[in-house]
């Protein structure tokens, strides 16, 4: 009996000593992976990136939506449904990618699908209706891959305080004036008229300092991350990326420079999301591949196992 009343004794101890800040959130109750297809997507590729989310186990029913910014035959879009255990639904966007803001001046014969889907993927994927049911976004592209088991994915890891974005940043990794030129002075500017405080001040200080030391954007990655929907839908961040994008004082530059994403969400992430709330460090097994080096790392990103991925598949 006294060693049974010690342990009760322990247990109530314990409780007590566990302080409500300490006890972890519920991070995500319904989410979905996101996708855009434009003309540059690799289809075959995309292929492979949907069967490694096999790997996502935290919700292995979570539903991929993919975006469409160009027709699909409807035996491309079979094919990709074989690629994947999980429900796979496609909305057609083409008619937003050939929606150009009015103060865009275009250039005859120019190809805008990767700035309309920078635009949709920063301003537009969040109010979506086929999305309106889900609270937590994770968005992936044929570059990405996942080559280790995550029990939380597609949510947000465990976490003692609420978050609302997750992502990385590749070391040494930066883009140049060559793509951001106009960004980061738009966003000053931006801040200064509107009386806007980062909310972030050590993430905004890192975009302040690579930009004046060695004119470079810190980014985020452009083919993953995890966001919390309603911290997009906020009316601070709305304004922000109409700014950017829609905007006169905005639109031009963004279509121009081709202002990527994954620099435009840092800049999001620093001035609008508490320190506490984004997770910045990369998650085990996440590899992207790189095209232009040809670098589809086979070795760990295909799977010919279950799905039909033999050459000339696609």
């Amino acid at each position: 009996m006294q060693i049974t009343a010690s342990i009760l004794s322990l247990l109530a101890t314990s409780i007590l000593l566990i302080s409500p800040s300490s006890a972890q959130f519920v991070q995500t109750t319904n989410p979905a992976i996101v996708v855009v297809i434009d003309s540059y997507t690799f289809l075959e590729e995309l292929c492979h990136t949907f069967y490694s989310l096999i790997r996502a186990t935290g919700f292995p029913n979570a539903p991929i939506h993919a975006f469409t910014g160009i027709v699909l035959q409807p035996e491309e879009k079979d094919k990709l449904r074989s690629c994947t255990t999980r429900p796979v639904f496609f909305t057609d966007i083409s008619t937003f990618h050939h929606t150009i803001p009015a103060d865009v001046i275009t250039e005859q014969g120019a190809n805008y699908d990767y700035p309309q889907t920078q635009r949709f993927l920063t301003k537009y994927i969040w109010d979506q209706d086929v999305l309106e049911e889900f609270d937590v976004l994770m968005h992936i592209s044929d570059l990405t891959c996942l080559t280790y088991e995550a029990n939380y994915l597609p949510g947000f890891p465990q976490s003692d305080t609420l978050l609302n974005y997750k992502s990385y940043t590749i070391p040494a990794v930066y883009d140049v004036t060559q793509h951001t030129e106009g960004l980061y002075e738009n966003t000053s500017d931006y801040v200064v008229n509107n009386g806007i405080t980062s909310v972030n001040a050590n993430m905004w200080n890192e975009v302040v300092r690579k930009h004046e030391t060695s004119d470079q954007h810190t980014k985020f990655s452009d083919e993953f991350e995890i966001v919390r929907k309603s911290f997009m839908q906020s009316d601070a961040v709305r304004m922000y990326h109409h700014h950017l994008s829609d905007s006169q004082l905005g639109a031009q530059e963004f279509f121009r420079r081709h202002w990527p994403a994954g620099c435009v969400m840092y800049m999001t992430v620093a001035l609008f999301a508490t320190p506490d709330s984004v997770s910045n460090e990369h998650i085990p097994g996440i590899v992207e591949k790189d095209f232009l080096q040809g670098n589809y790392f086979r070795n760990i990103c295909r799977e010919e196992k279950g799905v039909e991925l033999a050459s000339g598949y696609w």
